[in-house]
């Protein structure tokens, strides 16, 4: 019974509401917006709307470390993976498990950050300046001249409020945002590169196989410590080509269950954008993605609690501003959903394991 109601939820989410791509509006009016986007719950990418920003022409690593001056958050992590479920052998554990890590966070000078970003040898740490804390308003509000202070576009629809947060993402392709969703109204802005997106309607997360895993985080060895502060307070001027960039490896983190924010978490163990995903969890098959490529000058719109997965082919810069969710029957509903495909899961359990008891 429970296969046919699937079934029909992936029938009905096909053929009435999720479109095969991504529509491109360009220069909506806010009713366009809201009929073709917001009120159908579907992501839309945007253009022409933020075709005035300075940041267009002049953000890049020169203007960043001129501009800032003081430190800013940054993620490393030895392979690009953070926020992610991994297997690894937490607090030296000799026996590896299944965990939820979280990003080595670092308070770094912005040359700090560039040298380490620029440094792409095979064993080389990958940095990614993408802390979800309104970090370009709290960190680096000398930047927020470079774009608006909120969307016109979308404010009002979204409650007439300013954003809960505004926030600068700077990467390579070695970083993957693993697949998540988030409680707000989501504008991606694309400064320089372009963003790569796989989405998921939330109607989706009857196939996935979301467990509860406990939690660590990547930290940094002795040794990487102290490479790191050598950089950090060298001072390197970017002009100086010879100076030694130093190499945080692969080597230098270990993971720990200290210092994190909680001890378990409820995550998705997947990447939709690897094969084996789908040998693994075959019942993923059933999903509706929809991907899509987000260049500069874009803004891709993700409704609140649409799933997604997100990288980058090439060094991006992107600013996203998170709207609060209205939580209204979209909320509602979904909730619902989620606690009955909870309970059928756990009577398939409990059945399963009175059969072997038999």
């Amino acid at each position: 019974k429970m296969k046919n109601i699937e079934s029909e939820l992936n029938t009905h989410t096909r053929d009435f509401w999720v479109q095969g791509n991504i529509p491109i509006i360009h220069k909506p009016s806010s009713l366009q917006f809201a009929r073709d986007a917001y009120s159908i719950y579907h992501p839309v990418i945007v253009t022409g709307i933020i075709d005035h920003w300075p940041a267009l022409h002049k953000w890049n690593k020169k203007y960043f470390i001129d501009s800032v001056n003081s430190n800013v958050s940054i993620n490393i992590t030895p392979d690009g993976h953070g926020d992610c479920v991994k297997l690894c052998n937490k607090d030296q554990m000799v026996e590896k498990e299944l965990v939820f890590v979280y990003p080595c966070e670092q308070t770094l000078q912005f040359s700090t950050f560039f040298d380490l970003l620029e440094n792409n040898e095979s064993d080389a740490a990958v940095p990614y300046l993408s802390q979800q804390n309104d970090n370009l308003r709290s960190e680096m509000p000398i930047l927020m001249q470079d774009v608006d202070e909120s969307l016109t576009l979308v404010e009002e629809l979204f409650g007439g409020t300013a954003p809960e947060a505004v926030n600068l993402w700077i990467g390579d392709n070695r970083s993957v945002s693993s697949i998540h969703k988030d409680h707000y109204e989501n504008m991606y802005a694309v400064i320089q590169g372009e963003k790569w997106f796989t989405l998921f309607p939330p109607t989706d997360f009857v196939h996935f196989p979301e467990e509860t895993y406990p939690t660590g985080r990547y930290e940094l060895t002795e040794e990487g410590n102290n490479k790191l502060d050598m950089l950090d307070h060298s001072n390197i001027s970017i002009c100086n080509e010879s100076s030694k960039k130093t190499t945080i490896s692969k080597c230098d983190f270990s993971v720990t269950s200290s210092n994190c924010p909680q001890s378990h978490l409820s995550w998705l163990p997947f990447d939709p954008e690897e094969s084996q995903s789908y040998i693994k969890y075959p019942q993923l098959h059933s999903t509706n993605p929809i991907r899509c490529k987000v260049r500069a000058g874009e803004v891709l719109y993700i409704p609140a609690m649409w799933y997604h997965r997100v990288t980058q082919s090439q060094f991006t810069i992107a600013v996203n501003y998170w709207y609060d969710q209205r939580f209204d029957f979209r909320y509602v509903f979904y909730q619902t959903v989620k606690s009955l495909r909870n309970e059928v899961k756990n009577a398939i359990k409990d059945q399963d394991g009175d059969e072997k008891e038999e």
